[in-house]
Parts: structure tokens; sequence; C-alpha cells
């Protein structure tokens, strides 16, 4: 049995009572957080403007319904969920996986979701099929190795979206899953870090797409068309990755649960600004840091290339390293100024932030990701740490509380805490929901 078929065999037969209570509490927190990514992302200018252009375009069923969420808008579901899913990346507060070196969820979420309530699937069907997207996606981004000008959004999350519709769907034919996977593996995209850096949102689009092009492959499978069962070997050994290793899709499948290794995102930036932002503010502690002459950051490689100390726009600062400490820094000491003044003071720190690759750090990856942080005052003194993990990660410390409070310090001022408070209570119930349209009705605004 080759990797395909040992991978359509696992989404096949799990079923939710095979899935421990650890397991399943792990991934209704991941699903709290994906639908406040959602939300937020939702209110940014750019996201509430395609919508607003693409939602004139109503369905007449009340079958056909997509919503956008966090807004009184109604399109078409495929609609929806290509705009969800741009919406979920758009704020950098979406879950990710350190093992899979990206964001699994958000290649799908919005698709199956949308999938799922056009096909009035239970609480329970949607979260197993999400087990089953997310455990297969992990895998496939271990399994690759990513050229360096690659980012991964919208590659390698992709070729699990045929197992997860499959699950959802109830698929009995495991050669429609292989097929459904090659289909959505050849819809990769070869997103360049080079307008991340610059600022481009055009990744968030590549997410959005993804979405887009998941709803449409149960229509795509049962007409008929395929693709090449060699579709991952050819994408991602040679074309969008330096290396493809297939025996780690199937590594323990079914047995470990690699959604348990996922982190949450306290701070609206790239995952690898977390730790500079941690150990730097341990550092600052009652310190003004008008008294800072340098910081200087030392971090592994994929990290250290965020080291720009100015940036065309907000969306690139959050791939930037100094501007991130900065802004964070700029928020506890200055959290009432806001405008030109608080963007001045903003850019002259990032220019005192400077970051450096330390090859050790490199070599120990992906076990440890160190990272460590030197202040320089203006008196002379220096002060230093080193951190070896990030807020959110998988050993912090009431982690459930804090993803709980994350939730509602976002989404209390855009729906209010009723409609909030009953959102969250109805998703970590969700294994026991007969019907989603309860789950998001609190994220839908008056229309």
């Amino acid at each position: 049995m080759n990797y395909l078929d040992k991978v359509a065999s696992f989404a096949h037969s799990l079923s939710i009572f095979n899935i421990t209570e650890e397991v399943r509490e792990r991934v209704k927190l991941l699903i709290l957080d994906t639908f406040t990514a959602i939300v937020v992302g939702n209110q940014h200018l750019e996201v509430s403007q395609l919508a607003d252009s693409v939602t004139s375009f109503k369905s007449t069923g009340n079958n056909e319904l997509g919503f956008i969420l966090g807004t009184n808008m109604l399109t078409d579901y495929r609609t929806a969920a290509f705009i969800n899913g741009i919406g979920m990346v758009s704020d950098e507060l979406d879950e990710g996986n350190q093992i899979a070196k990206g964001h699994p969820a958000c290649h799908y979420f919005s698709a199956l979701l949308m999938l799922a309530l056009q096909n009035k699937k239970s609480g329970s069907d949607f979260l197993t099929a999400f087990i089953v997207n997310y455990e297969i996606s992990v895998r496939m981004g271990a399994s690759v190795q990513l050229k360096r000008s690659i980012h991964p959004h919208g590659n390698w999350g992709v070729f699990a979206n045929g197992f997860g519709v499959g699950k959802l769907l109830g698929w009995e034919n495991k050669n429609d899953y292989i097929q459904a996977a090659m289909l959505s593996t050849s819809f990769s995209m070869p997103t360049l870090w080079q307008s991340v850096l610059e600022g481009h949102q055009v990744r968030n689009i590549m997410i959005g797409l993804n979405n887009l092009h998941t709803t449409l492959l149960p229509d795509l499978v049962e007409s008929g068309f395929s693709a090449s069962a060699f579709t991952p070997e050819k994408i991602f050994n040679g074309v969008l990755a330096d290396s493809f290793d297939t025996t780690y899709i199937t590594k323990n499948l079914g047995e470990e649960f690699y959604l348990l290794s996922s982190y949450f995102k306290f701070y609206p930036y790239c995952r690898f600004c977390h730790s500079p932002i941690d150990a730097t503010l341990s550092l600052i502690k009652g310190r003004k840091i008008d008294e800072i002459k340098g910081v200087y950051i030392e971090t592994y490689s994929s990290a250290a290339k965020l080291k720009e100390q100015k940036v065309e726009n907000e969306f690139a600062g959050k791939f930037s390293i100094p501007y991130a400490v900065a802004m964070e820094l700029s928020n506890r000491r200055y959290p009432l100024i806001n405008g030109r003044e608080k963007e001045r003071k903003i850019q002259e720190l990032m220019k005192k932030i400077f970051v450096f690759e330390k090859k050790l750090y490199t070599e120990l990856l992906p076990n440890k990701r160190i990272t460590t942080v030197k202040i320089e005052w203006e008196n002379g003194e220096t002060n230093s740490t080193t951190v070896q993990r990030a807020k959110g990660d998988i050993d912090e410390y009431k982690l459930t509380e804090k993803v709980i409070l994350k939730s509602k310090e976002y989404l209390f001022p855009i729906l209010g805490e009723d409609k909030v408070e009953r959102f969250i209570e109805t998703v970590l119930k969700l294994d026991r929901v007969e019907e989603l349209t309860t789950v998001i009705k609190p994220l839908v605004k008056e229309i």
C-alpha cells in the first residue's frame, strides 16, 4: 500500500469515537481561535471592500447563502469561503504548527465550514473532518522543504483538502479521496516571501483561493476530473520545494495527533517575531524605552530574514522583527498616542533594533527555536536573555483560558458580549451540536 492509499484509509476510517477527549478539546480550541481570526480579519478595509464588491451577486436560495463572518453581508457559499479565507490570515492571528512549519488550518477551514453548512453536517462531522485535514496537512508540511523564496501559504497546505472534504461528505470510494487530493495539490500557489516582506497582501488572496478551490472538489470529482498521482512529487520535488519525503506523511498517522503540537498567537505578527517580543519585554520591565541605545537580536535563519528596519506599511510590519518589537514596546509606553506621533516613535525605535542569524541556532532547528536578545542602554549598561519558546506554545500555562480570553478581547468590540459569550459556549461543545448554523449565528451582524 503506497502513501496515498494509507492516507485515504486513515481519512475514511477515522471516527469521532476513537478520538480522545484531549484531542477533541484541543480541536475545539483551534476552531474557536480560527473563527476569531476570521472575524477580526474581515474588519480590515481591503477585505470589507472586496466583500462589498462581490456580495451584490447574492444567491436566491437559502441553501446557497454564505455568511461573511463578523459582518452583515451575505453571498453564495463559495464566495464566502473565499472572503473568509482571506480574512483569516489578514491580521496574523491564526494558529500554526511548528512541525508543519506553517499554518495548516487556513488552507481549508472556511471551505470546510461552508461545505458543512451547505450539506447540513453536524458539529461532530465538522470536527472529525477538521482533524483529518489538519493531521494530514501537518505531515505534508513536515515532508516538504520549500525553496527559500517560497512562502508556506497556498502550497503544501492544500494537499490534505481532498481527504478532509471526502471525510466531511462521507465518501466511500477511497480513490475519490485521492483524486480530490491530487486536484487540490495541482492548485498549489507559488507564494513569494518577497511580496510579503514588501507589504503586498497577495498571499492572503492565495489562501482565499485555496478555500474557494476546495469548495469545487466535490463537483470536480463527481464530474470525472482527475490529476496524476505523481502530482505531489512533481510539484514539491524541484518546482516549489527542494525536497519532498513521503515517509513523513504516514508517520504515526492515526496514532499520534500532531494538532496537540499547535501554537496560538497572542501577538498579531508572524510567529518568528514572537520570541523576540517576549524576550525584549522581559528585559524592559520598568525601564523607559527612551533610554534604549540598541537592541541586538540573535535568532535562527528563517526568523533572521525578518530584519527590515523600514517597512512600507503595517502589513509589511507584521513580517519585521524590528517593527513588531518597536510596536509592542510603544503600545506599552505610549498606549494613548496614535497617528503620526506614534508612527514617528516606532520608526525611531526600529532604527535601534538589529537582527542577526546565529548559525548554532539554525543548526538546532526544528527541535529548538532559540532567540537571544541583548539591550544596550544609554548609560552603558547591558542586559540580555535567551528564550527557547514563545507565548502561546503548547506548554503555555492555562492555555485554554488564555485562548478564550483572546477571543473575548478581540470579538467583544465587534459583536458585543452577549453574542460572543454564546458563541464561545457553543464552540466548546461543538461535538454535541447537531446544526452548525447555531455556531455561526452569533458571528453574523443584524441584516
